[in-house]
C-alpha cells in the first residue's frame, strides 16, 4: 500500500486490478464540495465550533462494521486497488481499532490506546510497528509507516471535539466556513448553519495540506449526534486514496472489548515475526 498505509512493505489485502488513467488525487477544485449559495455573514469562531462539537455530543464510543478500499499508484505508474472488510471501533479519548481483511482473516490492524499506537501487517509472517504517543515527532522515534497516525484518525473523520474558546478567524469559502484551530495542525471546512464538517485537512509545519479528508454520507445516532459514514482520505503528495464506509453503527458499548485496545494481547494472539 505504497504511499498510503504501509510504505515500502508488502500489500496486506487481496490485490486488485491496475490501470493508468487520471490522478487519484484530483487537482483544481476537485477536492472541494459543491458550492453553497449563502448571503449570510459568517458566524463567530466560538459559535461555529460549538455547532461542530454538538454533532458528536454523547458519542464517547462506537462499534461498527467497515469496508476499506485503497487506491495508490505504484512505481510503474499503474493504479492499484485493494479492498477488505472489518471493524472500526473507538472509545474516547484514544482507544481505536480499524481492521481490514478477507474471508474473516484480518490482514491489517491499525490501533491505539491512551499511551501507544500500532500498525499490524498480518499477511505472511507478519510485522508489527508500535510506538508511544509521547515520542511522536521526536528524534528518538522512527516515523510510523502510515500516512496518518491513529491518533489523528478521529480528527480527520470529524469525531474529535475542538476547543471553542481559542481565538481564530473564520473565512467564507463558497458558502462554507473555513477555520484553522490554533495548535491543532488541521484546517476544517464547515457548513456555517449546522457546523457539519465536509472536509478536514491535516497540515505540515508550513501549513500545507498533506492529508485531505472528504466527509460524505451521515448517520444519526442520537437525536443530536450525527457522524459521517463515508470518508474519502487523500494523500496529497503520494497520489493515493483511502475510502472508509461504516455500517451497523452501535454506541452502547456492548460489543467493545478491552482486548482490542491492548497491544500486548494483540501481539500474543497474532505473533508477528517482526516487531
Amino acid at each position: 500500500m505504497r504511499g498510503l498505509l504501509i510504505l515500502g512493505a508488502a500489500a496486506v489485502l487481496l490485490m486488485g486490478g491496475c490501470r493508468k488513467d487520471e490522478p487519484i488525487v484530483p487537482g483544481g477544485r476537485g477536492l472541494l464540495p459543491p458550492q453553497l449559495a449563502s448571503d449570510h455573514p459568517p458566524p463567530s469562531y466560538r459559535k461555529l465550533v460549538e455547532r461542530y462539537n454538538a454533532r458528536i455530543v454523547g458519542i464517547d464510543q462506537l462499534w461498527s462494521r467497515s469496508r476499506l478500499k485503497i487506491e495508490w499508484r505504484d512505481d510503474k505508474g499503474d493504479v492499484r486497488r485493494e479492498d477488505g472488510e472489518g471493524n472500526f471501533i473507538f472509545r474516547r479519548p484514544l482507544d481505536l481499532a480499524l481492521t481490514a481483511g478477507k474471508l474473516g482473516n484480518v490482514g491489517l490492524w491499525i490501533g491505539s490506546n491512551a499511551e501507544e499506537y500500532w500498525l499490524l501487517d498480518l499477511q505472511g509472517d507478519g510485522a508489527a510497528y508500535v510506538g508511544r504517543h509521547r515520542y511522536v515527532g521526536r528524534p528518538c522515534a522512527q516515523p510510523l509507516p502510515l500516512a496518518v497516525y491513529p491518533s489523528d484518525l478521529l480528527l480527520v473523520m470529524g469525531l474529535a471535539p475542538i476547543d471553542p474558546t481559542a481565538a481564530a478567524e473564520v473565512e467564507m469559502i463558497e458558502g462554507r466556513a473555513l477555520i484553522e484551530p490554533p495548535g491543532l495542525g488541521a484546517r476544517l471546512l464547515l457548513e456555517p448553519d449546522t457546523g457539519r464538517a465536509v472536509r478536514i485537512d491535516l497540515l505540515d509545519r508550513e501549513g500545507r495540506s498533506v492529508i485531505v479528508c472528504r466527509l460524505n454520507e451521515e448517520a444519526r445516532l442520537t437525536p443530536a449526534a450525527v457522524i459521517p459514514t463515508a470518508i474519502d482520505l487523500y494523500v496529497v503528495n503520494s497520489d493515493a486514496k483511502l475510502t472508509l464506509k461504516l455500517s451497523d453503527l452501535q454506541i452502547d458499548g456492548r460489543k467493545i472489548k478491552d482486548a482490542v485496545f491492548n497491544i500486548g494481547v494483540l501481539l500474543n494472539a497474532h505473533k508477528p515475526e517482526e516487531q
